[in-house]
């Protein structure tokens, strides 16, 4: 070998080095191509650590289950109106993307593995896969319990209502309401789903009915968003409906958002920006004007891009939390307002 080619090897060879350090700083070609086979469903995340980017692979795997439903089955709809006795009611109000999507304990996915993990320029590139047979048999065992828990009905109403067992009947409306999310995924995947031995529609159909399908009038929905989406959501759910004309209201629900930023200089210089919201709902009684139930919540999140980035998880946090106050506390204020003013 020439003494050029001698001198020049090792230069070729940190040259080649150097080529492999930076081509392993770039996220994997499987991050950017999600995997497609017969067997398998896929779902790829990214974070700063590994369970956070193996949480963002199982948000994209829920994502490849729900976009294999048909958009125009009508169990996807996001909203649809019926008109009785000349009034519009929401039916079917809930988004069924969103319900899975926000869902923190996905029972069908159980079955999911990490198919790849991989560390490039400071974050964790996760790939989850999911055999599809694995999914169906979770899926449908789930879809068995919950008929278990649809099938029995609520027990004897009481009167007056009580917050517990209007608890435990919402409990049926939100199992009807999942088997009904797993009923489209199961068919979307090719899947034969068993009758429900309730309809979904029966029991919101029931629960509103015994509740005596309150109606509100929001006030300003429009300056606090978060507070008027968990509202919305929980609508469908919980048995209520929003009044299209004030007059048809009984009750007026005040909706507040307060917004607080601290801006976080770090050590190196870049500035992070943590917000907080605080939702505040407050129910009157329009025809006796007294106040009859409040809740509130707060989220905070923190964003390293700007400070409307911050506001945007901080207020998406707030709809999820602010949720779980409404679903669990607004029926028995309802509740209590009717006994006491049954007109």
């Amino acid at each position: 070998m020439p003494a050029s080619q001698l001198r020049s090897a090792p230069i070729r060879s940190a040259l080649l080095t150097l080529v492999a350090a930076v081509a392993g700083a770039a996220e994997p070609a499987w991050f950017a191509n999600r995997p497609a086979d017969a067997k398998n469903l896929y779902g790829v995340g990214v974070g700063k650590e590994a369970p956070t980017s193996k949480s963002a692979a199982q948000a994209d795997l829920v994502e490849q289950l729900i976009v294999s439903v048909s958009s125009s089955r009508e169990t996807t709809t996001a909203a649809s109106t019926k008109a009785t006795d000349g009034k519009v009611e929401a039916s079917l109000a809930e988004d069924y993307r969103q319900q899975v999507k926000s869902t923190s304990d996905v029972p069908f996915l159980a079955g999911a593995e990490v198919a790849k993990q991989e560390s490039a320029d400071g974050n964790v590139y996760t790939l989850l896969s999911l055999e599809r047979k694995k999914f169906a048999t979770a899926a449908l065992a789930r879809v068995a319990d919950l008929d278990r828990v649809i099938g029995k009905g609520p027990e004897a109403q009481p009167d007056p209502l009580t917050g517990a067992w209007v608890e435990a009947a919402r409990g049926i409306v939100l199992a009807a309401s999942e088997r009904e999310i797993l009923r489209s995924i199961l068919i979307g995947q090719g899947a034969a789903v068993p009758d429900s031995p309730v309809s979904a529609l029966e029991v919101r159909r029931l629960l509103g009915g015994l509740v005596r399908q309150p109606v509100l009038e929001l006030v300003k929905p429009g300056d606090s968003p978060g507070v008027r989406d968990a509202l919305l959501d929980c609508a469908d759910g919980l048995g209520y409906t929003i009044a299209l004309k004030p007059e048809e209201a009984r009750y007026r629900v005040n909706v507040v958002e307060k917004k607080r930023m601290v801006p976080i200089d770090n050590e190196s210089g870049s500035r992070w920006y943590k917000v907080t919201i605080t939702g505040a709902v407050t129910v009157t009684n329009k025809a006796t004007k007294q106040v009859v139930g409040s809740l509130e919540a707060s989220a905070s999140a923190t964003s390293t891009l700007s400070e409307a980035d911050g506001q945007a998880k901080a207020r998406e946090a707030l709809i999820k939390k602010l949720g779980d106050e409404i679903r669990r506390r607004l029926l028995p204020i309802f509740i209590a307002d009717r006994t006491e003013n049954p007109k």
